[in-house]
């Protein structure tokens, strides 16, 4: 899933890719929050929020 908002590293908008996990049970389809790529930290730059993006907190924890 695609999460877009301001990125407090580049000041500005970016967009960030999150990875959704299958949790589901006989009961209940469900996915939850796993890791995220970010094209920042990916080509090699620094990010002092990596850590706590504020993108990756603000994508749903489930779906």
């Amino acid at each position: 899933m695609t999460v877009t908002g301001f990125c407090p590293t580049l000041e500005g908008e970016h967009s960030i890719e999150v990875e959704y996990i299958n949790a589901s049970t006989l009961e209940e389809r469900i996915h939850i929050k796993g890791l995220f790529t970010c094209s920042v930290v990916s080509f090699g730059g620094c990010c002092s929020v990596a850590k706590n993006c504020p993108l990756y907190k603000s994508a749903p924890e489930k779906k």
